[in-house]
């Protein structure tokens, strides 16, 4: 059969931008191990019907494989993620994919919104990156018309995180809750190499939160990303490693961790929550629930006000995330499709794109494509949400 004349270089750069080691490429293309690193050196070529398969395996365009040298993707915010000692992980095609289709319809959705005669939000960028935290926690406070009794009247942290979000809309934040590209549930996005971005623009404040990542965790990720929009800078973040690296930028991540920690978990309540004769675990998970955040969110908590020691923390967080992994994998699946998408895209947003296609100022296929649907599934999505509004 032909080869395909697809250089070393473009192989190597589809594999490792779709995050496969050798192993998991060769299983996929169901080749032999040799066969990839044969490709990847020069020593041979695919043949056409591998290159496709190549293209479909690692989400590329098929034609964007024959290119002499691999493409520059730059990104459109800035990636702010900082850590301590190895660097984060790279950001797969996944995460690139999955910005772009936000990215795409963040188009679509100024565009709406300044047709509605929408003005610039007042919030965004109201405070330089040096502003004391408890400043900014106060102004998003009000600004939100946050009460405590949002937080115990909530039932867990999944019910407190759909209440937050519903105060950031009422106030023009778009929130985006997704853990897959689109609606591919193929492509899962890994909460170990971003847990948010926000995009500080005045007319359209979009907030984006890993959905596969645990709801406790999720509603530290949209205060801080608020808190983002708040100093008016864009970013990507994994908020639970910040740390070292670039100055600026952690300089800048650790604030909206504090903003985020003060919101979330008030200094002196925090204080008459934790007991200290009982232990790290005992109280982390008391704390948690008294809060309806993270474990890890609490014992982050707990040493910044010297009440456990790093190393606790280091190794709380390590056992915590893999019992995150392990009821994430036993707990995805199923769910109400249009329930779902109204979460993966914001209900304003599918609100705003249902509304313009049934009305007629969107063509169906337009709004099929903004909302990852099938056009003739927006008329029962659109149903729903008439439904759902009454």
């Amino acid at each position: 059969m032909a080869e395909a004349l697809i250089t070393p270089a473009m192989i190597s750069w589809a594999r490792e931008r779709a995050g496969l080691s050798c192993g998991d490429f060769a299983s996929k293309l169901n080749v032999p191990d040799e066969k990839i690193l044969a490709w990847e050196s020069g020593d041979a070529r695919p043949t056409f019907k591998q290159a496709e398969k190549i293209a479909s395996v690692t989400h590329v365009p098929f034609g964007a494989l024959f290119l002499d040298h691999p493409p520059r993707e730059e990104l459109p915010i800035p990636d702010l993620r900082t850590t301590v000692g190895a660097p984060p992980p790279d950001l797969d095609g996944d995460f690139r994919d999955a910005l772009s289709d936000v990215l795409f319809k963040f188009e679509w959705f100024k565009d709406f919104r300044l047709e509605q005669g929408a003005k610039p939000r007042p919030y965004v960028g109201r405070f330089p990156a040096t502003a004391p935290a408890d400043t900014i926690v106060a102004d998003i406070k009000k600004t939100l018309g946050y009460s405590v009794a949002n937080r115990l009247q909530a039932k867990n942290a999944d019910d407190y995180l759909r209440v937050l979000v519903r105060l950031a809309e009422d106030q023009g934040v778009w929130v985006l809750r997704n853990g897959v590209v689109g609606a591919n549930n193929r492509r899962p996005l890994s909460a170990e190499v971003f847990r948010g971005f926000a995009v500080s623009d005045p007319v359209l404040p979009t907030v984006f939160i890993n959905g596969r990542d645990a709801p406790s965790a999720q509603v530290f990720t949209l205060i801080h990303e608020i808190a983002h929009i708040w100093l008016g800078k864009d970013g990507i973040s994994n908020p639970f490693t910040a740390g070292g690296g670039r100055a600026a930028h952690a300089r800048l991540e650790k604030l909206c961790n504090s903003v985020a920690e003060q919101f979330l978990t008030p200094r002196e309540e925090f204080l008459q929550t934790w007991r200290l004769e009982a232990s790290m675990n005992e109280n982390t998970f008391v704390c948690a629930k008294h809060f309806k955040v993270s474990g890890i969110v609490a014992a982050i908590r707990a040493k910044g006000l010297g009440l456990v020691e790093q190393d606790d923390v280091n190794a709380f967080y390590r056992a915590e995330m893999q019992r995150w992994r392990r009821a994430r994998d036993q707990s995805e699946g199923g769910g109400d499709y249009y329930r779902t998408s109204n979460v993966r895209n914001g209900g304003p947003f599918v609100r705003a794109v249902l509304g313009s296609a049934m009305s007629g100022r969107l063509l169906l296929r337009d709004a099929g494509a903004l909302l990852n649907m099938k056009p003739k599934t927006l008329q029962k999505a659109y149903s729903l949400q008439v439904v759902g509004d009454a």
